[in-house]
């Protein structure tokens, strides 16, 4: 069980040719916020092979 939230984004990025600048964005990107243990937020990357898995963790923490 994960506490805490995930989220996706679509992201624009740096490069003045690139295809996010002309609406094709790159994503989705999955994150995870949760409070640290000196109660701060932060997030952390959620890679595309574990988003099922973090999202299973994190609605189980809300069951509880």
């Amino acid at each position: 069980m994960l506490p805490g939230s995930h989220s996706q984004t679509m992201r624009t990025c740096g490069g003045p040719g690139c295809r996010c600048h002309r609406g094709e964005r790159h994503g989705l990107h999955t994150s995870l916020t949760f409070k640290t243990s000196e109660g701060r937020s932060s997030a952390a990357y959620v890679p595309a092979h574990a988003v099922d898995d973090a999202r299973a963790e994190v609605e189980a923490w809300k069951r509880l």
